[in-house]
């Protein structure tokens, strides 16, 4: 091809191939980035006026973080749970109407607490007593036949 004829076809400047002279005579086309210029910007703010910018910025926005800005520290994990031990046990009807009664109480009073964490309860309440009255409620307890496992 020649320079001096004009380009046809699949060669011809694309979108109707108007130049900078705002014909299509192909002469002086421009690059399509040939308004951009390299290298930093002349009217780019100087180092002190972009921190400054980012200071007040800073201070004004509660989105922005700076550096001081620490994350709050994680919470300790919470300890590992205790093995539990699966037993059987005989129980007189009233007493486990009680337990049952014992466990809606606490539920109604905000707690989730099961027919087993009232009997655990229990169990902390007779810890903490005096070996004595220990052994006088023991006494007073009536003795319970063993129920037998039906299969």
């Amino acid at each position: 091809m020649n320079a001096s004829t004009k380009p046809t076809g699949i060669n011809a400047p694309p979108l109707g191939g108007l130049d900078d002279d705002g014909d299509e005579s192909g002469e002086g086309v421009a690059a399509p980035f040939a308004g951009l210029r390299r290298g930093p910007a002349r009217n780019a703010p100087l180092a002190s006026e972009a921190k400054d910018t980012l200071r007040r910025t800073a201070e004004t926005s509660p989105l922005v973080t700076t550096r001081s800005h620490r994350p709050p520290p994680m919470p300790e994990p919470p300890p590992p749970l205790e093995k539990v031990v699966r037993d059987g046990y005989s129980i007189p009807r009233a007493d486990h109407e009680s337990l049952e009664r014992l466990a809606d109480i606490a539920m109604r009073g905000g707690h989730n607490i099961g027919k087993s964490g009232i009997l655990r309860l229990g169990v902390r309440v007779l810890a903490g007593m005096s070996e004595e009255k220990l052994l006088t409620l023991a006494a007073e307890l009536p003795p319970v036949p063993t129920a037998k496992r039906k299969r």
